[in-house]
């Protein structure tokens, strides 16, 4: 059984399996507890996570991570812990009430960059989703739907009904930077102020500053530089001559 899935779109697949994969096993995670579990098919980030949450298994732990993460040098360390609930590795600034540590789901972070879902909890909200409100007229559920992107939103609604107990655990520092603003992809929404959208709480921007580095070093390297290119001459293309229409 899989420790970690990443939601992966296929236009982030070159640093999925390139920098986050080796990443997490440079530091000591088993490959095999490893999943990439790609939209091939395109239907959303909504529809795609509660399409795994309905393939879990109704025992353990998974931790989900997007494909737009940094994680933090600790990551291991920290997500091999024990714990019990939902556990969040990240915060943003949309969290408007900030409460580390031990907490109810009422003050639980957005946090599907980097979440800890117990295998029965995600099991059951997909078959909410599926059961219930894709069959549903409430228009919420409808915007849910079109909008397709608001898996964190449907999963707050299923536990908020279903299981409002839950035990919930807020991580600080963050375990991972949410960098869509660096890596690009079709998931950025260029009306969302990605400023809103990192981390609150990493303590390593050092990091953060060396990817955006190394991927502007990759870029440059792909561009051909100004002296190779030749220089052309443009010929000069003459004016067409139109003929004018004699008066009657």
């Amino acid at each position: 059984m899989a420790k970690y899935i990443i939601h992966a779109c296929n236009q982030r697949m070159d640093y999925v399996m390139n920098r986050l994969v080796p990443d997490m096993v440079s530091q000591g995670i088993n490959k095999d507890d490893i999943v990439v579990d790609v939209d091939k098919d395109g239907v959303g980030n909504l529809e795609h996570t509660m399409r795994i949450f309905r393939a879990m298994p109704d025992h353990g732990d998974t931790w989900h991570l997007q494909d737009d993460v940094l994680i933090s040098s600790d990551f291991k360390e920290k997500t091999e812990a024990e714990y019990t609930g939902i556990v969040c590795g990240f915060a943003s600034n949309y969290d408007k009430n900030i409460v580390v540590g031990e907490t109810t789901f009422e003050h639980t972070w957005y946090s599907f960059p980097c979440i800890r879902i117990p295998n029965r909890t995600a099991l059951k909200c997909g078959e909410y989703f599926f059961n219930v409100v894709m069959k549903s007229r409430k228009k919420t559920h409808k915007d849910y739907i079109r909008l397709k992107k608001n898996d964190d939103l449907l999963f707050r609604e299923y536990v908020r009904i279903f299981e409002p107990n839950i035990k919930v655990t807020n991580l600080s520092p963050n375990l991972v930077d949410h960098i869509d603003w660096l890596i690009g992809g079709s998931l950025v929404n260029p009306k969302r102020n990605t400023e809103n959208c990192k981390s609150v709480f990493w303590n390593e921007p050092e990091k953060t500053e060396k990817l955006y580095h190394e991927i502007l070093n990759e870029c440059l390297q792909k561009c051909q530089p100004l002296d190779k290119i030749e220089n052309t001459e443009t010929e000069e293309v003459p004016a067409k001559r139109t003929r004018r229409r004699k008066k009657n």
